[in-house]
């Protein structure tokens, strides 16, 4: 009984094990208030760095040997992809990067992916090594005891990992510090997720306006008044007009009012992008055709439509010539079709060159002995 621990050794130990925690805890709540504040109104390009700062304060203040933010992309039967977005630590070797930078879901043992589906925490030990081939590597990576797998949640849906690889054995922590580190790894997340839809967006709106330059001249904005609030220039440039002010009636010719009307209204309330054909009249210039493509706003500021304009003048008065010809061509035809057909003979010797002068006389003697003439 010589070496059994007495009671004021055990209280003591329980004391240390809960003062531990405790300062855990309160550094789990310090970074808490420090990734709010500092990503609060971080620009996209500072983000990167911000998560990393804040990463490794996460594992400065639990003692930690690295910390690991993962972003998780599974499809409806659970599988896909995962990538390690961030660390605390120093860079990773270049021979270990490529592997986490992007591996399969399943590489996690079973159990490691049913309690990160199950929205639980999951704790590997090294002794066991039983998280797969993955977990096992970051164990050996960080010489840890433990590692910590927390899930990260978005919209219902797990969306990311927050990795921690302990020094020690893990025991329970308590569920205090489960959800600090959940709420830590969830603020993170959202940020870099912010960031990547920002670049995507920012991305899509490049390409639409090289797309815009070369084949839209200028957008107006119209507010629910339909009074031209905005003006955008693309590929008109410098020349763009003036309008901004000015109601849409003011610019559209008048026959076309209800017709934009009617349009702009069923966009707006389909929420669909319409496209239209009128004339715009700018000064004392003859009115021109221009090509609309109405898109209502999803914006909550004063914009309630726009529409990329693009000038079709030249086509549309191709067309309408185009039309005119062809009628005066129907009209011709079925008149012929009405003649004898001593008229159809003649109609086709006039159209003959005039430099056939025998062939001509040949046609009419033919016909003068048919009893044309």
């Amino acid at each position: 009984m010589g070496n059994a621990e007495q009671p004021g050794e055990i209280s003591s130990g329980l004391d240390r094990r809960r003062t531990v925690q405790y300062e855990a805890w309160a550094a789990l709540r310090r970074t808490a208030l420090t990734a709010t504040s500092r990503l609060s109104g971080v620009s996209v390009q500072n983000v990167p760095g911000t998560v990393r700062k804040i990463l490794t304060l996460i594992a400065r203040g639990i003692n930690a040997t690295g910390v690991h933010l993962f972003q998780l992309k599974l499809d409806s039967e659970q599988t896909g992809v995962v990538r390690l977005k961030f660390n605390s630590g120093a860079a990773i070797d270049a021979a270990v990067l490529p592997t986490l930078n992007c591996f399969q879901f399943h590489l996690f043992s079973g159990p490691v992916q049913e309690a990160l589906l199950s929205h639980k925490i999951a704790t590997v030990n090294a002794d066991t090594l039983g998280g797969g081939r993955i977990v096992s590597g970051l164990i050996k990576l960080t010489n840890c005891a433990s590692y910590v797998l927390c899930p990260i949640r978005e919209r219902g849906r797990l969306r990311g990992i927050l990795g921690v690889a302990c020094p020690q054995p893990v025991d329970d922590c308590g569920l205090g510090f489960y959800e600090l580190l959940q709420l830590n790894g969830g603020m993170l997340l959202s940020h870099v997720l912010r960031t990547q839809r920002e670049k995507s967006r920012r991305q899509k709106l490049r390409q639409w306006r090289r797309i815009a330059n070369q084949a839209c001249d200028f957008a107006i904005g119209l507010d629910q008044r339909l009074q031209i609030c905005s003006i955008t220039e693309f590929g008109a440039g410098k020349a763009t007009p003036q309008l901004k002010g000015l109601r849409l009636v003011d610019v559209v010719t008048r026959n076309f009012h209800g017709e934009v009307q009617r349009q702009i209204g069923k966009a707006v309330a389909a929420r669909r992008v319409r496209t239209c054909d009128f004339q715009i009249s700018l000064g004392h210039e003859r009115p021109r055709w221009y090509l609309a493509r109405i898109e209502p706003s999803d914006r909550v500021d004063d914009v309630h439509v726009t529409l990329y304009l693009t000038d079709n003048n030249p086509d549309k008065v191709l067309q309408e010539g185009s039309a005119v010809a062809n009628g005066s061509i129907s009209e011709g035809v079925s008149t012929k079709l009405t003649w004898p057909d001593e008229h159809r003979v003649f109609s086709s010797i006039e159209t003959t060159s005039a430099g056939n002068s025998d062939l001509l006389q040949h046609v009419a003697k033919t016909n003068c002995e048919r009893g044309f003439c």
